[in-house]
């Protein structure tokens, strides 16, 4: 590769790079792949791809990189395959969201300050991250170094329980005050726990203090200058005046935790910092009771890397609000995820995506139980409304989340077996399969995978002869479209067609990259049957999966994906069985979550299953009730 030497005039140019070396297998970097190009005779042309994700990036082209704020985590690897399994969505989803969080706390004037000064007093220099602290700690008057600390070297994440409680008078002789207190308690969230508040007792020594000096944030030496400076800026009160009571903190399962509180009668939310196991905030008079439309929101605009377990009153001021229209889509999506994550262990696409997520795994429960008929007939309540008001065909006008909406609810009405949908998705299906009328891209997914589930043996091969025969003027089919059809067939319910999907899967005919794709849609989408089956596949043919996919990302969904969907204590022991004498260390950790997931399942059913039945049940007679009065969800789920 070579080097400029000399800019030249401003104007439209083209970088050019030529590459030399050796293609494999491996699925890192460039790799190879062929080209089918099917017309009058079928051809194969030898290719080189690349996915090109930040880490193998950074394997291709050593020179290059992301120019984004990225925060550091340190990961114990025992094994060399470990080391791809670290690149993954916690490395990059985590440290970004944590950089959001930071930035939205101090704010924006503040954030670009501090990243101004770091960049002037380190240009043609080194740096650490500690030196990145200092100075956005110095442009806010905040403690950024110990509150990052928290966050970029402690494992998971708090859980906030918040109650209101009358403020106490400064004297007690004197009568209770008529205005309210905010009570914040903080805890480790831990799966199929509840929210346990931690206690900690009183004791002021900050996290600073206890780091050796050849132990500071980022693990190097840090001056006494420095040191002397950093005391200084954690001592400095909150700018902004807000000013609350708190226990001190000695426990090691506590974060300092940066707060936006929104309170309804404020233009700007408040910005509080949660340093100990429990907080008192006083409200303002104007908050005196959560009536006459009042509410408060933790976590405005969903910022903060935390859960927020809200009291009963505040719950209902918050859903009160939501029905009015008063929150935006992110707290919309923020408070039915964190409600869902607390129990569990719109109109806009990202809140119906997360909240129909999350509810696949109530699906995967419902299953096991014996119900799948009851949590159909749910679905089809909760989605017939939204689908309906979008309609099958774009609107002129519309926007991208109305079409990504459109598909997904569809999708899902598929599984469940609206009538209407499904008899609509067949038709479609039939006048593209015949070449009259292509479908809409924003739809094809869904119809694709309603005809692989209600369509027959006729659908299913006709599915099938999509994948051989060429896009109409292109002569060749593209990857999108052929991934589309490969996680559709995902959706048959019939044991052939699940085996000759998990075959097809594994054959040449599909790339080996999109193997585990088309294995994990089927234990997605095609029902407890066809999980098992797909278990018992992994399983007689994990030795060829691990020489394909051993030390790359691939192997970890494919566990994942396979793994998690299962929910018996006899699932979670062969699990265990399995993986003690069919070893994989590039998939270690994601083994012990999809261990970890199989025996929380297996132990609510085990303690609730009887009340889980008992409410799938109601939701399907309260279901069949509201749509024989022609009542509809709509209102309450877009606001």
């Amino acid at each position: 590769m070579g080097t400029c030497t000399s800019l030249s005039q401003k104007g439209t140019g083209c970088l050019c790079l030529n590459y030399r070396g050796q293609l494999s297998d491996r699925l890192r970097g460039f790799y190879r792949s062929v080209q089918r190009c099917r017309g009058a005779a079928t051809s194969e042309t030898p290719c080189a791809l690349t996915m090109l994700c930040p880490t193998e990036a950074r394997r291709l082209l050593p020179c290059w990189d992301e120019p984004q704020l990225k925060a550091t985590f340190q990961i114990d690897v025992g094994h060399p395959d470990e080391i791809d399994e670290t690149f993954d969505a916690i490395s990059y989803s985590k440290g970004a969201a944590v950089i959001r969080m930071l930035h939205a706390w101090l704010g924006e004037p503040a954030f670009r300050r501090g990243l101004q000064q770091y960049l002037r007093r380190h240009s043609y220099g080194n740096a650490s991250t500690a030196d990145l602290w200092l100075a956005l700690s110095e442009a806010s008057g905040q403690p950024v170094q110990q509150v990052m600390h928290d966050w970029i070297r402690r494992k998971g994440f708090p859980v906030i329980s918040a109650s209101l409680e009358p403020l106490p008078p400064p004297d007690s002789s004197q009568e209770a005050s008529t205005r309210l207190q905010l009570r914040l308690r903080q805890s480790r969230f831990r799966s199929g726990q509840g929210p346990a508040v931690a206690t900690a007792s009183v004791g002021v020594q900050t996290e600073l203090e206890k780091l050796d000096e050849t132990e500071q944030l980022d693990g190097t030496a840090v001056s006494g200058e420095r040191q002397a400076k950093m005391a200084r800026i954690s001592q400095n009160p909150v700018p902004d005046g807000n000013k609350f009571v708190s226990q001190h903190r000695s426990c090691s399962d506590l974060w300092r935790v940066p707060l936006l509180v929104q309170l309804s009668n404020e233009p700007e939310p408040r910005r509080l910092l949660l340093e100990s196991a429990e907080l008192a905030y006083p409200l303002p008079p104007s908050l005196s009771q959560l009536t006459d439309g009042h509410w408060l929101k933790l976590n405005w605009q969903c910022v903060g890397v935390f859960r927020v377990d809200y009291s009963d009153q505040m719950l209902d001021a918050l859903v009160s609000a939501l029905k009015r229209g008063k929150l935006g889509r992110r707290d919309r999506f923020n408070l039915q995820s964190d409600l869902f994550a607390l129990v569990a262990y719109g109109k806009y696409f990202t809140v119906w995506s997360d909240l129909l997520a999350n509810l696949s795994s109530v699906q995967v429960l419902a299953e096991q139980l014996g119900l799948t008929a009851a949590w159909h007939a749910f679905l089809s309540y909760l989605c017939w409304p939204a689908f309906q008001r979008l309609g099958w065909d774009f609107k002129p006008g519309e926007s991208h989340d109305a079409g990504l909406l459109r598909g997904l609810l569809l999708t899902y009405l598929g599984q469940a077996g609206h009538a209407e949908v499904v008899a609509e998705a067949l038709a479609r299906f039939d006048r593209h399969a015949s070449g009259q009328c292509r479908l809409e891209p924003d739809i094809r997914a869904g119809v694709y995978a309603t005809a692989a589930r209600h369509g027959g043996a006729a659908a299913f091969d006709r599915l099938l002869a999509l994948l051989d025969s060429p896009a109409r003027g292109n002569g060749f089919i593209s990857s999108e479209e052929e991934l589309r059809i490969l996680r559709a067939l995902g959706n048959t319910e019939d044991t052939d067609q699940i085996k000759r999907v998990l075959e097809l899967s594994i054959s040449p005919r599909v790339r080996q990259q999109d193997t585990p794709s088309v294995i994990c849609s089927l234990c997605a989408c095609g029902g407890l049957k066809a999980r098992r089956l797909a278990w018992q596949f992994v399983k007689s043919r994990w030795p060829v999966l691990v020489s394909r996919y051993s030390g790359v990302f691939l192997l970890q969904r494919l566990v994942l994906g396979v793994c998690s969907g299962l929910c018996s204590a006899e699932d979670a022991e062969d699990l265990r069985q399995f993986f003690a004498t069919n070893s994989a260390p590039s998939a270690a950790r994601a083994v012990k979550q999809a261990l970890e997931t199989v025996q929380l399942r297996a132990r609510l059913l085990s303690q609730d299953g009887h009340l889980i039945a008992q409410y799938l049940a109601g939701l399907r007679a309260a279901a069949r009730d509201d749509c024989s009065d022609g009542q509809s969800t709509e209102a309450d789920l877009l606001p």
